[in-house]
């Protein structure tokens, strides 16, 4: 069975990932915003048979992430792992409402009881990783923005107003 993971879509709806991020923007790719053909290319270019998860799965994901997506992973007994573009009020506020989620009714089959589970965040926009905030942290809104917001995010929801339910494809 796989580990509990999820796309934000970067108007802040969650997204289930049955079996691998990769996986799910190579069955869906105009969802995400690519063609079959460019997924083709980039695992072409890396002389990679698609789906594999290296060095064309990181391109994917990065250039996703740059475009506001987030992914989300739980590795057992260990960390959420978070990457994103950049730890910014939009993306804290989203990761706020999934944190809420995930801790109370849950997202689907998943919920996470600890509440001290750490989180693992990486910001590949300015390539910092952050062990030091937990869920509990993260449902409170204590994470703490980089010194460098971006002005190009903008609030697509007020915080009031993001969805409630997740979709999938």
């Amino acid at each position: 069975m796989s580990t509990p993971a999820f796309w934000i879509h970067p108007d802040g709806y969650i997204v289930p990932v049955n079996v691998n991020h990769i996986n799910t923007v190579i069955r869906h790719p105009a969802k995400f915003g690519f063609s079959r053909g460019k997924i083709e290319a980039i695992y072409r270019k890396h002389n990679e048979p698609i789906g594999s998860e290296k060095q064309a799965r990181e391109e994917i994901i990065i250039a996703l992430v740059k475009k506001g997506w987030i992914r989300l992973r739980r590795y057992p007994n260990l960390y959420w792992s978070i990457t994103l573009g950049e730890l910014n009020d939009v993306t804290k506020t989203y990761l706020r409402h999934w944190a809420r989620r995930i801790s109370g009714k849950g997202l689907g089959p998943d919920k996470e009881d600890d509440m001290a589970m750490p989180l693992r965040i990486h910001s590949v926009n300015t390539g910092e990783i952050c062990d030091a905030y937990n869920l509990h942290d993260c449902i409170k809104g204590k994470l703490k923005a980089s010194q460098r917001i971006s002005t190009r995010l903008k609030f697509r929801h007020t915080p009031n107003d993001l969805p409630d339910t997740m979709f999938s494809f």
